[in-house]
């Protein structure tokens, strides 16, 4: 069973949030908070530079030039994971 990374920060936000949704099957209504986190998404995205580097070629890169990496929405996919990373910090 593949589970979406999303389910790993509905987890830490709410573990019975998590349940409700992605167990039982029920819709949970947005909060304020969440408009509020989508707002600031799209402000963060309209800024972001679009590559095709892989995620492990920009830690790769990024390490062996000792430079800090921020990436933004991306792709994991492994045999028990599948989705999108909203933000990835290497300092």
């Amino acid at each position: 069973m593949r589970i979406g990374v999303s389910w790993l920060e509905d987890w830490e936000y709410c573990p019975y949030k998590m349940y409700l949704e992605h167990i039982l099957g029920i819709d949970v209504p947005p909060s304020d908070e969440l408009y509020a986190g989508i707002e600031a998404h799209d402000k963060l995205d309209a800024m972001a530079v679009v590559t095709e580097m892989s995620l492990t070629e920009m830690v790769v890169r990024a390490v062996k030039l000792g430079e800090e990496l921020c990436v933004r929405n991306s792709l994991v996919f492994n045999d028990r994971l599948i989705g999108r990373i909203d933000e990835l910090y290497l300092s």
